[in-house]
């Protein structure tokens, strides 16, 4: 019954904050997250989807249309001098990070030390030395309005469009054997093909907010940290968890610059979440190499079940023998 209540609530506080389909859409999409991937559902649960996207874009267009009719869709012209970096976080610190999360973090470390990037590495207790953000924003963080996570998108964007560099959730594991490149391009991010049946997420494997590089004041960056501060400066709830992505997506079809960048990058890192679909299977050698030739970059995840046993690649990870 708690759970009928919670989902009537949300239902009832989306209507009231946005509008009544994009309330219904997430109603629905209970039902077809569910049996979407049926392959008799197929084609109705990916109108849907289509249906779900295109009402969110449609209404942060017209929501935002003042903002996106002021905002300057030029790229301001820089070189690069500093340091690059590689940005982390984990809110709660990292002694209270999960142990995996604690090994992916060491992993983005010990690539940033081997090959001349700044680890920086953020939690409350620091972010403020590096970015600035509306006192409006930071209130509704520290008085729970805003959730952790959406935090971490606008400190993302505000640090990226600042600094330049790379940033990586901390679930990201890093392959340290060799340099990647890629990372110092103007734009990059892991594009890799997605294997879903239904196109449940609007970046449908054409970006992944998760790993975002560049220079300063990268457009995509600029457009990511300046909406973001507006939507919360309007808004205390998102209209969909993924609303980076939604954001990204409204510059992509706004603005030839920020659609250019995106388009440019290359397929990469295709086993993105081979560690994730395998930490409990027994660790091969030969696997593992195929993989490498492909992918450096992982997402992990500490939230399924995991077989701890010796010899799995969760173990080999978690003992630094990957």
């Amino acid at each position: 019954m708690r759970k009928i209540g919670k989902v009537i609530n949300e239902y009832f506080v989306l209507r009231k904050s946005f509008t009544p389909a994009i309330a219904r859409n997430k109603l629905f999409e209970k039902f077809w997250g569910r049996i979407g991937n049926y392959k008799i559902f197929n084609n109705i649960a990916s109108n849907f989807y289509q249906y779900k996207h295109e009402t969110i874009i449609n209404f942060l267009e017209k929501d935002f249309s003042q903002f996106l009719k002021s905002y300057n869709f030029k790229e301001v012209s820089h070189k690069e001098i500093e340091q690059r970096k590689i940005f982390s976080m984990w809110i709660q610190g990292y002694e209270s990070a999960p142990k995996l999360v604690q090994k992916t973090i060491d992993s983005q470390r010990k690539y940033a030390e081997k090959y001349g990037y700044k680890f920086v590495f953020l939690d409350e207790n620091n972010i403020r030395e590096y970015v600035t953000l509306p006192s409006e924003i930071v209130e509704k963080y520290e008085n729970g309005t805003i959730d952790f996570i959406k935090y971490s998108d606008v400190v993302r964007g505000t640090l990226l469009s600042k600094y330049g560099g790379v940033w990586l959730d901390s679930t990201i594991y890093v392959d340290s054997s060799r340099e990647l490149n890629y990372l110092k391009k103007d734009f990059y991010t892991i594009r890799a093909k997605t294997h879903e049946r239904v196109p449940k997420y609007i970046a449908n494997g054409r970006w992944s907010a998760f790993c975002l590089s560049g220079e300063k004041q990268n457009i995509v960056f600029d457009f990511l940290e300046k909406f973001h501060v507006a939507y919360f400066m309007k808004y205390d709830i998102v209209l969909d968890y993924f609303l980076i992505d939604y954001i990204i997506e409204l510059g992509y079809r706004t603005n030839d610059l920020i659609r250019n960048y995106i388009d440019k990058v290359e397929e990469n890192n295709q086993e993105l979440f081979f560690l994730a679909d395998n930490f409990s299977n027994q660790y091969d050698e030969k696997e593992w190499a195929g993989v490498l030739s492909t992918t450096a970059l992982f997402k992990c995840s500490y939230k399924c079940p995991i077989n701890e046993a010796t010899g799995t690649y969760f173990d080999r990870l978690m003992k630094g023998e990957l």
